[in-house]
């Protein structure tokens, strides 16, 4: 009997015992399950995603938000986004060929990329000022500031 030290069940005054706990149970159905091909085809993608975030958080801090709600970082969080999409394709289009290395025309290219993306962003929220500002010259204030 050389496996009998690995064996769970242990010897009782009365009887022989399986003691176990329900997250015991629960681990060890998870790892059984981490060993299935469905598993792991399944689980393959992410670390392709897990280098993806990393990424964005390493190039533009998309972490540390300067705005709150939820439509706000939304914004922001699509613009980071973006951003990082734009260095990927100036990386991709330098490896092939396509993008001369020469000083300062890349920072210079992807800049201007970043600004189009930009301006067609905001131009939207420049329309909806200009709607709302002139109404809000007229409007009286509720309440004023004490200096």
């Amino acid at each position: 009997m050389p496996q009998r030290e690995l064996c769970p069940v242990k010897p009782g005054k009365a009887r022989h015992y399986l003691r176990f706990n329900l997250k015991a149970l629960r681990i060890a159905g998870r790892r059984a399950r981490e060993h299935t091909p469905e598993f792991k085809d399944k689980y393959r993608w992410r670390s392709g995603i897990e280098s993806t975030f990393s990424e964005m958080d390493k190039k533009t801090e998309v972490k540390r938000l300067r705005v709150r709600g939820l439509s706000a970082v939304g914004y922001c969080a699509r613009l980071k986004a973006i951003g990082v999409n734009l260095f990927r394709a100036a990386k991709v289009k330098r490896v092939l060929g396509a993008l001369r290395p020469t000083p300062g025309a890349a920072l210079l290219g992807t800049r201007f990329s970043i600004f189009v993306v930009k301006e067609l962003f905001l131009s939207p929220w420049r329309q909806l000022r200009n709607i709302f500002d002139p109404v809000a010259e007229y409007m009286p204030y509720a309440f004023s500031i004490a200096a």
